[in-house]
Order: structure tokens, then sequence, then C-alpha cells
């Protein structure tokens, strides 16, 4: 089993904690909570997180005092993706901190997107979602090519498919595919956020988050899960 993904929360106010608890109760992530910027420099020095989370302003010092504690030479977390929920301007926040593995957003956002924000820079679903056992085929295309490729699983979220195509991380995948006694056909855009080694018939499990998916076939799918699962 791969060891947990560390996450670095600074600051967070109980409101904010609790909007994001969808994502950080999970057992798969490891999670270090401070209560002001100076507190996490000793952790910055020892551990190395994955995703720094910072509800801005801090109490105690500026942002770019923290940015710089972050990036140094003799911090661990030199190359973790930073988070920053400000009730500040964010694009002229982030304009002026110049870097490039930082995300500046609103606090204003709701909490599906600030939960989206989190989970696309951990490669993982924004919520834990009910996946159903379902064999159908599926339209795989990437890079202007198109494969015909099996699934193994489908959630509101995304699917996991058998397939000969290794796909990177994070590569933008065209899906389409009509669930089992459905007509009409779905058609969207993810990206894949995990995959597998190959199997004894050369097939690697690609799982594809559902990045732009409209709300009819949303609705759709969650429907079809839930007859499944309630029989």
């Amino acid at each position: 089993m791969p060891a947990p993904q560390r996450i670095l929360t600074i600051v967070l106010s109980r409101e904010l904690f609790d909007r994001l608890k969808p994502l950080l109760s999970r057992d798969t992530l490891d999670i270090s909570t401070v209560t002001s910027g100076k507190s996490s420099l000793v952790l910055l020095r020892n551990l190395a997180f994955r995703l720094i989370v910072v509800e801005h302003p801090l109490p105690d010092m500026e942002l770019e005092e923290l940015l710089k504690e972050i990036r140094s030479p003799v911090s661990r977390c030199k190359e973790a993706s930073v988070l920053v929920l400000t009730r500040e301007d964010p694009e002229a926040l982030a304009a002026s901190l110049g870097d490039p593995r930082l995300t500046c957003h609103t606090l204003r956002a709701g909490t599906d997107e600030l939960l989206m924000l989190a989970a696309n820079r951990l490669g993982v679903a924004a919520r834990r979602a009910s996946r159903l056992l379902v064999q159908m085929k599926v339209e795989l295309g990437a890079a202007r090519i198109l494969r015909a490729c099996q699934s193994v699983n489908i959630s509101e979220s995304g699917l996991l498919l058998r397939t000969d195509a290794a796909l990177p991380l994070e590569t933008q995948v065209g899906l389409r595919f009509s669930l089992p006694h459905h007509t009409g056909s779905i058609e969207l855009e993810g990206s894949v956020v995990r995959y597998s080694n190959r199997d004894s018939e050369g097939l690697v499990g690609l799982a594809v988050h559902f990045d732009s998916i409209s709300e009819e076939d949303r609705q759709t799918i969650a429907a079809f899960i839930a007859d499944r699962t309630a029989r």
C-alpha cells in the first residue's frame, strides 16, 4: 500500500477546514495542521509535503516570507504545490508572488470548487464517490488517437479503464460511452489521475477523472449507479 500523501494546512479556520473535510479526512492523506505561519517552519524543514494549504492573510508573518521558507534550500517542500485561499484579489496576489507552483483562489468560492482545486493538485477525486463495477466499451481519445477500451468501474467523478495505452498522469483525454440499457451516448473530457502496471494480458488500469461533464450527464450517471446499487 503506498504511503499517505502529506498535506500541511496553515491557519485554516474551522469553517474552512470543515468545507475541505471530505478531502482532508481520507485515510490516504496524512494531514498536519498549524495555527500560525511561524509554527510551520520546523515542519517544512523536516517533512516533505505534497500540498500546502494556506488561509491568507497570516496572523504572524507575510505570505512572501512563508513562501521564501517553503522554497529555501533547507526546506523539504521546495517542490510542493501551494494553495492560498485569500480574502484579497487572488490574481493580483499570485502575480505579486510569481511562483509557478502556487495557486491563489478566493475564499468566496463554493465548497465543490475549493475541493476540486485541492484534489487536482493531489491527483485524486474531490469527493469519495460510490463506484459501480460495470463492463462497457469506451472510446478513449488522446493525442488525436482513438482507442477502444473496456471499463472496470464507474462513479460520478470518473472511470477506471483497462487499455493498452499507458498514458502519463494529467494527460487530457476525450471519452465517449453508452451506459448499459441506456439510449444515447455520453461524451466528456477528462484527465488521467492514476495508472497501474501492465497485467498478464499487457493491459494497464487507467483511472480517468471527469473534468468537463454536463449536469445532465452527471445526473444520468448518478441515477444509473443508484439504480444498480439499490438492487
